[in-house]
Formats: structure tokens, C-alpha cells, sequence
């Protein structure tokens, strides 16, 4: 039964499809910077100039930002799109792997394609993707992760609890957030009584020693300059201000609708819930909300920005696309991705709207310079 769902409705969502229509987005998310002539903002200047310095740490962020810069830039040059092609690269390549896990889970093409194309038409997604940020790597590895534990769990293979430590060790080099994933993946192992089992907690543990192997040069650069890294993260995160902000709260969940999609955010956390709680279900739901969560939280005590739970949107793709798939709401699924597609283009377009706005982002940067 392998795409009849999406077949039948009319969508070209089939695997011959699939894949040109995310490269035609990729291809939007490399250009549309040039095009627009986009500068580089003031944290892209300086994870630019890390790339030149390599190191295992920086000030604000874990070394892999600098180290994806390097790599591009050494192949390309330093023109302000070489310097941001690692981002919508990695998205691209992490919807790809959304797709492997769907195939995975639920052997279904249909569920598959939709979650790929769901995921990579996420407005957010699709704004980052014009600037280089420690979200792609994080995505990315993190999507991995989730692929290497199901792949660890269908098959008994430990190759693939060496490559879940290896896509945690690599997600805590982009963004130390990626640390939440574990929480999930204990989660699930602890709710879920068939794969509560030996060699899947020792794969697990296994996992979680090669990931602080690959985390350790980090964490000693940080021992050698005062942790300035993880200072960074506390003073962003600002819990030692008076807690308590409705309002921010209000902000960060509204930026979500937004990000992830209107259609998509609804499907997520109210429609979802109402589906049988089976294993497949529960895996997606521990590497999914407590993220989502987690940053609430935060939004609610001091301040969240929307960007802070985008690895939602992985786990978040595949159970709103099952959703929709399984119970033939196609017509809800289209909606939420033309929803997406037109909200994009609204973001492509925020040059023009800064210049009628008179917003000038790039200020701080000239007055450095000038």
C-alpha cells in the first residue's frame, strides 16, 4: 500500500517526485540570498570569522558553525552565499533523512514524501535557510540520531547505536540543546515496555559514551577559558531575572504557529493526541515534545526565542504527516503546505518589507567596520 494514500488524492508526492520538488526549494533557499543582495548579519560576521580560527570552542557556540564555514569556504570562497551554503544544504539533507526514518517506521511512501516535503516547507526552514546558524547542524544530526535509533531498535545491530553516539557527539558540537534528544530517547526506553530490554539499554549507554568521547575537546576548551561557552547559554536564557512572563510566553507560542506552519502546528498538538498511543507513536512523541516543552518553560520564566524549538518540527513532521496520511485528511495536508510555501514567500519578500519599514540590520555591523 506504499503511496496510495497520496496517489489517489492527486499528489505527486511519489518517490519520483519527491526528491525534484525539495531540490527546486533547495535551489529558492541557495539563491534568494544573492538575489537580494542579503549582507552578512552580525552573528554570521562573527561565526565567519571563526571559521578562520578553528578551534573546539568559541565564546557564544560549540565549534561545528565555524568548522561548516571553513568547509564551504575553503571549496567556494568567501562570498556572503558560500559562507551560508552549509544551512539549506543540511536542511535538504534533513528532510531527506526525515523521509529514511518514515520508510523505516511505516514502510509507506506516501507518509514518507509528506513528512520530507511537510519539514522542508516549515517557514522557519525556510527563512534560516537564507543565513548560516548552528540550527542546520542541529537539525540535521539530530534527524540522524532519530534515524540511527530506530534503525538500532527494528534491526539489533549495534553499527547503529556507534552511529546514534555519533550523531549525538556531533548534535552537542552544533548546539549543547541537543542534549534534550537523550532525555527523549531514555524516555521512550523507560515508557515502552517491549524495547525496555538489556542490549538496548547498553546500545543506548554505548551511545551516550561516544557522543561525550566527541563532546570532550569541547567541553576541555571550555574548562581552559572559564566555560565562557556555557556561561553564554545562562546569561541568554536569563532565569536569574524576575520569572514568570505570560505575555512572552503568549509570543513564543504564536512564533511557533508561524514557524512550523498554521495547519501543521494544529495537526501537531491537537489532532495528534487523539491517535492510539502505539509504540511508533510514543517513539516520535519522546523526541518530539520534550523539546517543544522545554522551551515553553523557558518562554514562560524569562524568554524564548521561536527558533529555540525547531528540532520539534523533525519528530513534528512525521506525526502530523502520518496523521493526515493514515486517516485520508489530504486536503488538510495540501493546505499546510501551500500555507507554508506562501509564508515563505513572505519571508523571501522581508528585504523590501525592512526597506519600507526602514529597518536596518546591518547597522551594527557598518558602524563596527566604519
Amino acid at each position: 500500500m506504499e503511496g496510495a494514500a497520496l496517489d489517489k488524492s492527486g499528489i505527486n508526492s511519489s518517490a519520483n517526485y519527491t526528491v525534484p520538488m525539495l531540490l527546486v526549494l533547495l535551489l529558492a533557499h541557495i539563491l534568494i540570498g544573492p538575489f537580494h543582495n542579503l549582507a552578512l548579519f552580525y552573528d554570521e560576521a562573527y561565526y565567519h570569522f571563526w571559521s578562520t580560527q578553528l578551534d573546539f570552542g568559541y565564546y557564544s557556540k560549540p565549534p561545528m558553525i565555524a568548522w561548516l564555514i571553513a568547509a564551504t569556504t575553503s571549496i567556494f570562497g568567501h562570498a556572503e552565499w558560500a559562507v551560508r551554503l552549509s544551512s539549506a544544504l543540511l536542511y535538504f539533507c534533513t528532510a531527506l533523512v526525515i523521509r529514511q526514518i518514515a520508510m523505516r517506521l511505516w514502510q509507506r511512501t506516501d507518509v514518507a514524501d509528506s513528512a520530507a516535503i511537510l519539514f522542508f516547507t516549515a517557514p522557519l526552514i525556510g527563512f534560516n535557510s537564507l543565513f548560516v546558524t548552528t540550527d542546520a547542524p542541529l537539525l540535521f544530526f539530530w534527524s540522524v540520531a532519530v534515524w540511527s535509533f530506530v534503525a538500532a531498535l527494528k534491526t539489533r545491530k549495534w553499527i547503529y547505536w556507534v552511529s546514534l553516539g555519533a550523531a549525538l557527539g556531533l548534535g552537542i558540537l552544533s548546539k549543547y540543546t541537543m542534549c534534550v534528544l537523550m532525555i527523549g530517547l531514555f524516555a521512550y526506553m523507560g515508557l515502552d515496555k517491549a524495547e525496555r530490554k538489556s542490549e538496548n539499554t547498553l546500545g543506548l549507554l554505548l551511545a551516550v559514551l561516544i557522543a561525550f568521547v566527541l563532546f570532550l575537546p569541547n567541553l576541555l576548551w571550555n574548562a581552559a577559558h572559564e566555560f565562557i561557552s556555557f556561561q553564554h547559554t545562562a546569561e541568554i536564557s536569563k532565569l536569574n531575572q524576575p520569572l514568570l512572563h505570560p505575555l512572552r510566553w503568549l509570543e513564543f507560542t504564536a512564533g511557533q504557529v508561524f514557524a512550523f506552519g498554521p495547519v501543521a502546528f494544529w495537526v501537531l498538538t491537537v489532532w495528534v493526541w487523539r491517535q492510539k498511543l502505539a509504540s511508533t507513536t510514543l517513539l516520535l512523541m519522546c523526541v518530539t515534545f520534550p523539546m517543544l516543552l522545554a522551551m515553553m518553560v523557558q518562554a514562560l520564566l524569562s524568554h524564548a526565542n521561536a527558533n529555540w524549538a525547531a528540532p520539534t518540527y523533525v519528530g513534528g513532521s512525521l506525526l502530523a504527516a502520518y496523521w493526515l496520511v493514515e486517516r485520508g485528511k489530504i486536503a488538510v495536508l495540501k493546505a499546510a503546505i501551500f500555507i507554508n510555501v506562501l509564508l515563505i514567500g513572505l519571508f523571501y519578500s522581508y528585504p523590501q518589507i525592512q526597506s519600507a519599514l526602514q529597518i536596518e540590520p546591518t547597522k551594527k555591523i557598518r558602524h563596527i567596520n566604519g
